[in-house]
């Protein structure tokens, strides 16, 4: 049999399990316009409800952790539970209870972070809100349109849906504040990151990335100018002039 605690929600509810969803770019490290692909580290951040894992903060702090869920252990001290921050869960336990199905469509390569622990936040507040976040270093696909490169602008995508479940037993939607942010710390050596924007049509975010032009122009425009000037000299030099019109 199913683990009470494992078992999906809207199968105790009979409604489906709304699932917001939020990412914090950590770093942007690549884009390749030969695979056609870029490396991104995120925190993905998803919270819902699940009312089979709520509790009373009266309890907790008289009697220690109660049903339902007596094999959970805080990271916090009694005394500094409360309605706000809830429950921090050990990572090693987050196997024990159901967690969103989300993946990457787009995605080619994937890994959580595990040092020096595995990089993930449980946490449950009194009323059985969830918030679960984990680190994840992706390697996506984007298709680019390079008919005017180095002058284009790419727009590449991030895609989240659910692997199993359909909308009528799990919905995802932004969260209704910074669905997206980006670490302000780092950039990218020939991109700049204009602008993002969020769909909720297939739960995508879209970052627009026009390469930087001085960079292709000190490596590719100015050396390939200076060649063809060069190959202009041996123009000018005398005809009688053999080994330095051919050197």
């Amino acid at each position: 049999m199913m683990n009470n605690f494992i078992a999906p929600p809207h199968l105790i509810t009979g409604r489906p399990t709304v699932v917001e969803i939020g990412i914090y770019v950590n770093t942007f490290d690549s884009v390749n316009v030969e695979s056609m692909d870029y490396s991104i580290q995120i925190f993905l951040r998803l919270s819902w409800i699940d009312r089979r894992l709520s509790y009373n903060v009266t309890d907790m702090r008289g009697h220690g952790v109660p049903q339902p869920l007596p094999q959970f252990q805080t990271a916090q001290p009694p005394t500094a539970l409360n309605d706000t921050t809830g429950l921090t869960i050990d990572p090693r336990l987050i196997d024990e209870i159901w967690l969103p199905d989300i993946i990457f469509m787009n995605e080619k390569q994937a890994k959580y972070h595990d040092i020096t622990i595995p990089n993930k936040l449980l946490r449950i507040k009194p009323n059985g809100e969830v918030y679960y976040s984990s680190r994840i270093s992706l390697r996506l696909g984007c298709h680019m349109g390079l008919y005017r490169f180095p002058l284009d602008t790419q727009t590449c995508e991030i895609i989240m849906e659910s692997y199993r479940f359909t909308r009528q037993e799990l919905r995802l939607r932004w969260r209704p504040e910074k669905p997206f942010e980006i670490n302000k710390n780092f950039h990218l050596p020939q991109f700049v990151l204009t602008n993002w924007s969020t769909n909720e049509l297939r739960y995508r975010i879209s970052v627009r990335a026009p390469p930087v032009f001085a960079v292709y122009l000190i490596q590719y425009y100015v050396p390939s100018t200076l060649i063809v000037i060069l190959s202009w000299v041996s123009f000018w030099i005398s005809i009688e002039a053999v080994p330095a019109r051919i050197s």
